[in-house]
């Protein structure tokens, strides 16, 4: 049976670390996971980790590999795993578990070996046979009572045959040439803070982005689009909903008060027309806005514009009768068509049925799934269906972008809703009694300003901006 890419990086960045602990002893393993370009550790070190230190790594990663090393997890509770980690000689990690809020946590296990990890990853370290040690070089990053520190990021690619090995180093030497974040720093446009996740709008980078909103809006001609603005912290006793399923991952506490924020404004979308004076006879209804959303990215694990902590997104929100979905459907995938080709855009189309959840109705998911089916054969356009990908709120059909590690990025999105509105419109007691209540369509056609801008540059290296 193959590996799944995934299990494979993260099983080939635990042997690394275990191959460093081995060959440096007096050094200090911190942390190591798989990547997108394959997998990484990170250490603290006084060697200098040049191309003779990483040949060293690699034939100690070679030598783990022959002995055929089971490999197994552990679940332990958070105290226990603490104190098993320090013991194994791994104090840095035994602070991370200590300062995790997780109650229980799950320990890989090769050989003597030992880190937190988890599944899947794989059964035996001779499972793990083609790779190369790229790279090491300086970050910064957080560690429990030390704050943010330097310390040696080494980087390492794998693949499941010699033949994809050496294609996979070529690509990544030449992605590199054209690295969005490289691009965007020789165009002043932006500068990027790996370790905070931040980034700073240059004029030039605030020049693309109005470009891009102008493109976004002249798309769209003669749409009755209307704007909104929503609060981006809210108490958490005053969001009109309630559940995982809606909530944003970001919470604080002012004055004892527990807040949400930077979280998709489709449910507050929602309420608004539910307050308002509108009828289903009035349909279809947009709205829109533009708003900033945060992602849960670890520390030291951002990829430029790929992963920041707070990206600037589009969302529209299309409430209409039943009769009207399919010729919505349409257009708003016409509209990801016309936006992407007009920056030449390479993408694919991917249909997401997702699985339901308790109490949702199965039957209207199907009807969901066949309604995208047949606008994205009423457009011509081929698409590929990913069964396994979770659903936020409803089916939904993605264009996936492609970055110059030929990687795909989720990114503009058509999905269905409706069944969300309906738990909502139960909220606003002049809908209680009413049995017409609108579908609604969730749609965007960037995903994200810094998504669309990385691809942007990695795909035309920078060339429409370079004078």
């Amino acid at each position: 049976m193959i590996p799944s890419y995934n299990s494979l990086k993260l099983s080939a960045s635990k042997l690394l670390a275990y191959a460093f602990c081995r060959t440096f002893p007096r050094a200090q393993f911190v942390e190591s996971f798989a990547t997108g370009e394959g997998f990484s550790c990170d250490v603290l070190t006084e060697e200098t980790l040049d191309a003779q230190a990483l040949a060293t790594l690699e034939e100690q990663m070679y030598a783990l590999v022959r002995q055929e090393l089971p490999i197994s997890a552990l679940e332990m509770m958070r105290e226990n795993a603490a104190a098993f980690l320090l013991h194994q000689g791994y104090p840095v990690r035994a602070a991370q578990v200590e300062e995790s809020s997780l109650q229980t946590v799950s320990i890989f296990r090769m050989g003597d070996f030992a880190d937190l990890a988890d599944p899947p990853f794989l059964s035996n370290s001779n499972e793990i046979s083609y790779f190369k040690l790229l790279r090491a070089y300086p970050v910064e990053t957080y560690l429990p009572g030390e704050g943010i520190i330097s310390v040696t990021r080494i980087d390492g690619t794998i693949c499941q045959s010699q033949k994809e090995l050496k294609q996979h180093i070529k690509l990544i030497a030449n992605a590199r040439k054209h690295d969005h974040v490289k691009l965007g720093q020789e165009l002043k446009l932006f500068i990027l803070d790996e370790l905070s996740g931040s980034c700073v709008w240059l004029p030039r980078g605030i020049d693309l982005r109005r470009q891009v909103r102008t493109a976004w809006e002249k798309t769209q001609h003669g749409v009755p689009l209307q704007e909104l603005s929503t609060p981006a912290l809210l108490p958490e006793t005053k969001l009109p909903y309630k559940g995982k399923r809606v909530a944003p991952f970001n919470q604080m506490t002012l004055h004892d008060i527990p807040y949400l924020f930077g979280s998709s404004p489709l449910p507050a979308h929602i309420s608004a027309f539910f307050s308002g004076e509108y009828r289903t006879e009035q349909c279809p209804i947009f709205y829109y806005e533009w708003y900033q959303e945060c992602q849960d990215t670890p520390p030291g694990k951002l990829s430029g514009l790929y992963t920041p902590r707070v990206v600037f997104k589009d969302t529209t929100q299309i409430f209409c009768t039943p009769e009207q979905l399919l010729p919505q459907l349409i257009s708003s995938l016409q509209f990801i068509y016309e936006l992407l080709k007009m920056f030449g855009i390479h993408y694919s189309w991917w249909l997401i049925p997702g699985n339901p959840t308790k109490g949702e109705d199965k039957k209207q998911l199907e009807i969901s799934v066949e309604l995208l089916q047949e606008a994205l054969n009423a457009c011509g356009f081929s698409y590929t269906l990913d069964k396994q990908a979770k659903k936020r709120y409803g089916a939904r059909v993605e264009a996936r972008l492609v970055d110059a590690l030929q990687r795909t990025w989720a990114g503009p999105y058509v999905e269905f809703a409706t069944e969300l509105c309906m738990r909502l419109s139960l909220q606003h007691e002049k809908w209680k009694g009413n049995t017409s209540r609108p579908s609604l369509i969730s749609r965007s056609l960037l995903g994200s300003m810094e998504l669309f801008t990385a691809i942007l540059l990695e795909q035309t290296q920078g060339n429409f901006l370079k004078n």
